[in-house]
Order: structure tokens, then sequence, then C-alpha cells
């Protein structure tokens, strides 16, 4: 039974299945990792080391996601008309964080902020090319 489903298969398919597979053999000694790394070092520093690893690589795929977006019809288009308010809501969502930040509301300190001047850029930047 499995020849014949094989042979209906894309060989790019099966490629991409194999190595999902393999990635997932890795997963145990990933999360055994992780978990010494929470012991030894606690949550904290641990988050802080792991985005310091990990951030640039993200930003460099979100990038080349980015780029693929723009090349679809109409997508510089509504970026920019999309940006603006979009960068005015962010801007103000960051100054309602900063204010309940500011009279020690509980857990505003966990609140993230959008990091309005690298969306800045990066509309600029890509909406031009």
């Amino acid at each position: 039974m499995v020849g014949v489903v094989e042979g209906f298969v894309p060989q790019s398919l099966k490629v991409r299945s194999y190595q999902a597979y393999g990635v997932s053999k890795q997963v145990p000694e990933i999360v055994k990792s992780v978990v010494s790394d929470l012991q030894t070092n606690g949550l904290i520093e641990t988050a802080k080391s792991y985005y310091a690893t990990y951030e640039p690589f993200a930003e460099k795929l979100t990038y080349a996601a980015w780029k693929q977006f723009l090349k679809l019809p109409y997508a510089p288009l509504a970026v920019h008309f999309a940006s603006p308010p979009t960068l005015f809501c962010a801007e103000k969502f960051n100054e309602i964080v900063g204010s309940l930040k500011g009279i020690h509301f509980p857990l505003a300190t966990y609140i993230p902020t959008v990091p309005v001047e690298k969306l800045a850029k990066a509309v600029k930047v890509n909406v031009s090319t």
C-alpha cells in the first residue's frame, strides 16, 4: 500500500516530510536544553539570551516575507494607504501602555510596546522600492 501511495506523492513533498521528521526527532534534545537553561539561568535571563540569539534571524525571515508580500498585486498600494493609520494606532497604544506603567497598573510591565520606529522604517524603505 505504501508503494502505491508513494507513486502519487510529489518528490518535493517527500523531501519536506523527511526533513520535518528529522527535525521532529531532535525536539526532545531541544526541550532538555531549554529546560536546563531555565533551571540554570532562570526565566528572565534565558528569555533574554534566546531573544538576543534568534531575533536577528527572525528579522531576516520577516524581511524576506515582506519583500515577497510586496510582489503581490496591489500590495504596495494597500501598504501605502494602511500604514499611516496603523502607525498612528501603534503610537497611541504605546502611549497607553506607558501611562499604565506610569501609574503602576498591575501587569502593565508585562505588556510589550510596538516597535513603531522599525515598522515605519520597513514601510518607508520597502514601499518605495
